[in-house]
């Protein structure tokens, strides 16, 4: 399947910069993420299809290498077929940024990456679907809590391509994280929102929508 092929050879040149470079941190993490879609045709009002349940996963590779972007590969899984809607959201993300200002306690980053993969909704006889790599603009912000070990911070990820259908797709997510200390291997707890938008233009009259949006909960790892 192309998309498992994606998966690994995307981690394993993440892993292979890692590995080159010993001044270099790399953090996993894994999220559950509860679902609730919503779809909407045409302006013409809107559907709620009920919850489900998906899965995340992220890399981050942060290096001290001057020029050279830090990297974040995340897939991202959601499969839900019900009796009226069927619903598959199934691709990877490939992100370089640059961590344009970290003074404690505040980190900023900027950078840019593509979706790999597939996005499917299917209702009321219309689909939405894009099987492709798709551009889009990453920007990041966290703030540490001081003495707390507890952070709050944000993950947006935006897509506006008017040359292709009208295209419009946001994928952003805000939450707290609690660093439960370094002793082995650094840990952490996550907990927070994700919404995810995807509207096109499937002719001249007909405009489509699809909200994926939930809480999710999550653990981290750095080593």
């Amino acid at each position: 399947m192309k998309f498992n092929k994606y998966i690994l050879s995307s981690a394993f040149c993440l892993l292979t910069i890692a590995s080159a470079n010993a001044a270099v941190d790399i953090e996993g993490g894994v999220k559950l993420w509860f679902v609730d879609s919503d779809y909407q045709l045409d302006n013409a009002g809107s559907e709620d299809y009920g919850s489900s349940l998906g899965a995340t996963v992220d890399l981050d590779v942060r290096h001290i290498m001057p020029l050279v972007p830090n990297f974040n590969f995340r897939v991202n899984y959601i499969d839900d077929d019900t009796r009226y809607t069927d619903l598959k959201f199934t691709h990877v993300d490939l992100a370089a940024y640059y961590n344009l200002f970290e003074i404690s306690p505040f980190t900023i980053d900027l950078g840019a990456g593509v979706k790999i993969g597939e996005f499917d909704h299917e209702t009321l006889g219309t689909d939405i679907e894009y099987e492709n790599v798709v551009p889009y603009v990453l920007g990041r912000a966290k703030v540490d809590i001081i003495g707390t070990g507890l952070s709050v911070g944000a993950d947006v990820r935006f897509i506006d391509l008017p040359f292709s259908d009208d295209t419009l797709m946001l994928d952003s997510q805000f939450g707290v994280t609690w660093n439960l200390g370094d002793y082995i291997i650094g840990s952490e707890v996550q907990a927070g929102y994700r919404y995810f938008m995807y509207r096109q233009d499937t002719n001249v009259s007909d405009e489509t929508e699809t909200t994926i949006k939930g809480p999710y909960l999550g653990i981290g790892l750095k080593f």
